[in-house]
């Protein structure tokens, strides 16, 4: 089982893997403050919470009796975390995350027979329990760098964009573009040898509007959502500062799209993959008419593959 965590500036996103399945995803808010301890407790009932949903007849999480002294994260209900991958962009909720996961434990049982525990190892006929520490992986340029080298300063791209362009050239080819609306709407371009060579950053949408209700003192904060009705011309406060907000960024992103088309002529072609992903996404998915693909979990299978060795660019 691996953990895939993609640590963002508003939201964190889990992703639980069996070989390269993701079986369950979870969202978290990103608290820079929150301690290792903290989320131990998080993810300790998000797990608990998932292994319920498993059969125990059929379950392939089982390994054996439960609540096994000193794997805190061993469940009752038998989840057990063999990997971690971390893409971060929140300094010290790396160093929480990484914490927590050299907090888990690997579990070997050999045979699988009855048993007993003391300490963190013990043997009761020809029953063995081995409890091991896991280093998680932190992703970074060094991890994919024929897919950056070529940067002007690799190390400056970031995580959950390195694992963005991995994914979207193993699962949809290259060239590609993705589009990752979240706390930041970052647009990121791999050529047709499969190498990230840049992209644009600009406000994401909720944080262009929580900027404009903190100015525009009269203005006052309403849902983001596609006004109704859904037209670009607003006939009240409301509708038409959805209408700004929402059909404003579909056509900043639409017009990006088609100057980068314009300066990369080998994004124009029409099988170009244009893949959206994060968690602003499903408001403008259905405004931008580029987009060919919607992939929630984009980033999460980006580290996946990552951390199954499996990030292999094409030679630059």
């Amino acid at each position: 089982m691996l953990l895939a965590v993609d640590i963002g500036n508003t939201q964190t996103v889990l992703g639980l893997f069996e070989g390269a399945q993701l079986r369950y995803t979870w969202r978290l808010a990103s608290v820079a403050s929150c301690t290792a301890d903290e989320l131990r407790v998080i993810v300790s009932q998000l797990f608990d919470e998932a292994a319920k949903q498993q059969s125990p007849a059929t379950s392939s999480y089982s390994y054996g009796p439960p609540q096994i002294p000193g794997a805190p994260l061993a469940m009752s209900h038998g989840i057990q975390i063999d990997h971690v991958i971390i893409a971060s962009v929140v300094p010290s909720l790396t160093s929480a995350w990484k914490e927590l996961a050299q907090s888990f434990r690997t579990v070997s049982v050999t045979p699988a027979a009855p048993y007993t525990v003391q300490h963190q190892t013990t043997t009761i006929q020809s029953g063995s329990v081995t409890l091991r520490s896991i280093e998680p992986i932190i992703v970074g340029a060094e991890h994919t760098s024929g897919l950056v080298a070529h940067l002007e300063n690799p190390a400056e791209a970031g995580a959950d964009r390195i694992a963005n362009a991995v994914a979207v050239t193993a699962l949809y080819g290259a060239p590609a573009i993705v589009l990752d609306f979240g706390t930041a709407t970052n647009i990121d371009v791999v050529d047709s040898a499969g190498r990230y060579i840049g992209g644009v950053i600009s406000p994401g949408i909720q944080t262009s509007a929580d900027a404009l209700f903190e100015m525009a003192a009269r203005l006052p904060a309403i849902d983001l959502k596609q006004p109704e009705p859904a037209q670009i011309l607003g006939t009240t406060t409301k509708t038409a500062v959805q209408s700004g907000l929402l059909y404003g960024e579909s056509a900043k992103v639409a017009g990006l799209i088609h100057h980068l088309r314009d300066e990369r002529p080998e994004l124009a072609a029409k099988d170009v993959p244009i893949v959206a992903t994060g968690g602003m996404a499903p408001l403008v998915v259905a405004m931008i008419s580029a987009i060919t693909n919607y992939d929630e979990h984009l980033t999460l299978k980006g580290l996946q593959i990552i951390a199954d060795g499996g990030a292999r660019p094409c030679e630059t």
